[in-house]
């Protein structure tokens, strides 16, 4: 009798194996990876916050028959007053920014060619920005809402 040896069974049939500890570890660290570029994008702002606008502050050029001084009064902060630390001041003159006159924040007193004077440390009715000024010159003077750095109000003069 003849015998045959017992045939082979393949190798692949009698272990089978998952993916290899090579390939899982990849594949943990890119879903970690794309996790936290998820996390980190909603966390710094590609989600729109909703900020609000600047408030309309309004300024009135007051006579002052002086020559070299302009007054300009806030007339109007409706519909409420905002503390002065929530604005900026920037003075242009002859559209060029005057940075010795530049307030940041907002603060009572004289700061380059503008002196602020506040009543109560709120922007309210009634305070007074006094401007140096020079004969034939434009001036600009912006109140800058600082939440947004939208400008709140603007006045601009020739002297």
């Amino acid at each position: 009798m003849l015998s045959f040896p017992p045939p082979r069974v393949k190798r692949s049939l009698r272990r089978q194996h998952g993916v290899s500890s090579v390939v899982a570890t990849i594949l943990l660290v890119a879903i970690t990876v794309v996790i936290a570029a998820v996390v980190y994008i909603m966390a710094t702002g590609f989600i729109q916050v909703i900020s609000s606008p600047p408030p309309p502050i309004v300024l009135t050029e007051k006579p002052t028959g002086e020559p070299g001084v302009t007054i300009l009064e806030v007339s109007g902060t409706e519909p409420k007053t905002y503390p002065i630390a929530k604005f900026d001041l920037r003075l242009l003159i002859n559209s060029s920014q005057d940075d010795a006159s530049a307030m940041t924040p907002l603060s009572g007193g004289t700061t380059g060619n503008v002196t602020f004077e506040d009543m109560d440390g709120r922007l309210t009715i009634g305070d007074m920005f006094t401007v140096e000024t020079v004969p034939g010159t434009t001036y600009k003077i912006l109140l800058l809402w600082k939440e947004t750095g939208g400008i709140a109000s603007q006045h601009q003069w020739t002297t």
